[in-house]
Order: C-alpha cells, then structure tokens, then sequence
C-alpha cells in the first residue's frame, strides 16, 4: 500500500509501522517518539498519510489518529519478525511509562500492560505482570471481569516466558504471579457465582482452583502476607462473599487460614488482615455444628474490630457474629448484634441490606 504513494514523506513507513503495534488509537506523540522522529517532522508525515486515506484522526481527541483500514495496519505489523514486534512493544511500553504512567487511565495502564507482557521475550515480562495487576483491579471495579481475565492470563504468559528465560528475580516473579492468580481467581468467580447445592463444571471450581495456585506459590515463598491475601481470595473476602453462602464447611479453606494464623511471622500481619481471617475462618469451619469454633473467632474478631475502630471491620465481624448466634441458638445476641448493626449502617451511611447479609 505505501508503495504506491511515492510522495509520502521520509519517515512515513517507520512512523506508521511503530502505529501498527496499537490495536485501535494510537497518538502522534508516542509513535513519533519511539519511532525517532521530532514532532515537526511527525505532523508532516502523518498530514501526508492522512491526505492519502491510509490514516485518519480520531474525532474530539487532537493528536489521536487511527488507520482509516484495519489492513494498512495488519499489513505492516505482519511484515515484522517475533523479535521486532517484541521489542517495539517494549519501546512502546516504556514511552508510554514515561509520559503517562501517572495518569492512572484505564486505557493508559491496559496499554502498558498489553505491551509490556507483549515485550516478553525483549526483557519486559515482570513489567507486563506488574501492570496486569494493576489493569485486571481496575477492570474489576468497573465490572469487567471479562477483560481483567485477558489481562491475568496476558501476565501469566508474560511470567512464564521469564522462568524459561531464566536469570530472573524469583522472588518478585513469585509475588507477582500470586497476585496475578488472586486477580484471576476474583474474575471467574465474578463470571460464574456457585450455586450452593452444587458447583458444577463452572468458572467458580476454576476460581477456587487458582486461589489454591496462589496460596502454593505463597506457601513455597514464605511470606505471611501473601499467604492470607490468598487465602482470603479463597474464602470469598470481597464484596460478593463466601464460595457457598453462609457456614458451609470448606476444609480447604479451613487449612489455609490455620496455617496462615500459625505462621511464624504471624504477628506481622496486620489487625485488619487478622481480622478478616478470623471472620473466614468462622465461616468456613462450621461443618453442621450448632457451636463450634464460630463463636470463639467471631468474638476475637470483634474484639480487635472494635479496638481498631474501623467502622466496616466492626459491621463485618458484627455480621459473622450475628451468624455465630443465629447457630448458637441465641437469639437475644442476635437481636443486639442486629440492632448495632443497624444503628451502625445509619450512622456510617452503609446500605442495610449489605450490612446484614
């Protein structure tokens, strides 16, 4: 195609070509930058372009531009090697880090998470996995686990072409691949929610199973933190709950959070981190027990909550508390706990009904 526009200027192949590593937009001053050329000479190039139909701006987004057919760009991105379309993504990732990293975009940290793990085999793996992290937690708050998934499993590959490399800083590659089996873990369970009889074939057992990744690969590192941050995934400490509803009992998750508590350097976790512990594994160690260590967990929970003050650590261990009593057959505690629950989503303007699930 650019062979027949013999008046483009010089400059228009590597231009376009570093604009063919984009999927959809790509900006000028990027582009232009990893392609080594100045912005004067940028704007020439693509006014050229864009004059010859191969380009067009985007609209309402000035220094934006798109090719005007998918092909152009296909065309050049496929007349590079593996190791070329490597290491212009690894350009690409870097520039854009640079210039924009702290926008905090959800495009703009996308961006560098495709082009970094992209980059891989040029030297940019853990890169790529550090800013899949950060994309896959902004695509779960906006609730697109969909795209946080791509993103994870982008990451993973990016990881895995580090440990074959070799030569790598495991202990980071480690910490990243546990948050990045975390993140994973919370995006199947966000596409499929179990049903309580019967989990099935579903993305929920997937779930379950790479928060089980993650809490190996955090028991094989030794770290204390990332072993609850697993094993908190595990058992459901979002905004969605536990895997099978309320007071199942999961022996799995059971074992994580004891071996969590027992760790050596326990007492380096944080009060809100015990917290949440003690409030799961109340959850999970129930196995049809009226009384049983329930009781035991959801008062030490409470204890702490209250010591520590925050408002939605008291509500959440109130509410694991209300549960407790509920199988302890105690209604008077029920009805206190329910009250200052309450009083409690009043004062702090929670919802009520995410209050007392």
């Amino acid at each position: 195609v650019l062979a027949r526009h013999t008046s483009l200027p010089d400059g228009t192949t590597a231009l376009l070509t570093v604009a063919s590593a984009a999927r959809s937009e790509w900006t000028l001053e990027v582009s232009g930058a990893v392609a080594g050329i100045d912005m004067d000479t940028a704007i020439d190039v693509v006014e050229a372009a864009e004059g010859a139909g191969l380009v067009e701006e985007v609209p309402d987004l000035v220094g934006a531009y798109r090719f005007a057919h998918a092909l152009v760009g296909e065309s050049l991105y496929g007349r590079l090697s593996s190791m070329r379309r490597a290491r212009l993504h690894a350009r690409l990732g870097a520039t854009v880090e640079e210039r924009r990293a702290g926008d905090g975009d959800p495009a703009t940290v996308g961006g560098l998470a495709r082009h970094y793990c992209l980059g891989a085999p040029a030297g940019t793996g853990l890169d790529g996995a550090r800013w899949a992290v950060r994309a896959a937690q902004q695509s779960i708050r906006r609730h697109d686990s969909e795209s946080g998934l791509e993103l994870v499993r982008d990451g993973l590959a990016a990881l895995d072409h580090v440990r074959r490399s070799g030569g790598d800083d495991a202990d980071r590659r480690a910490m990243l691949e546990i948050d990045l089996w975390c993140e994973r873990s919370e995006c199947e369970r966000r596409l499929d929610r179990p049903n309580v009889a019967d989990l099935g074939d579903s993305l929920a057992v997937a779930a379950q199973q790479s928060a089980e990744t993650a809490f190996s690969i955090a028991s094989n590192s030794g770290s204390v933190q990332a072993m609850a941050t697993a094993a908190l995934t595990y058992c459901g400490d979002g905004d969605i709950g536990p895997w099978l509803g309320y007071w199942f009992d999961d022996p799995t998750g059971e074992r994580m959070i004891d071996e969590v508590l027992a760790h050596p350097d326990a007492d380096e976790l944080g009060d809100a981190t015990r917290i949440r512990l003690l409030n799961r594994l109340a959850d999970v160690d129930h196995d049809g027990r009226p009384v049983g260590r329930g009781e035991a967990t959801t008062a030490e929970a409470l204890e702490r909550a209250r010591h520590l003050g925050d408002t939605r650590l008291i509500v959440e261990a109130l509410n694991m508390r209300h549960t407790a009593a509920h199988y302890g057959h105690d209604a008077d505690e029920r009805l206190a706990v329910h009250s200052e629950l309450d009083a409690l989503a009043q004062s702090a303007g929670l919802v009520s009904h995410e209050v007392l699930a």
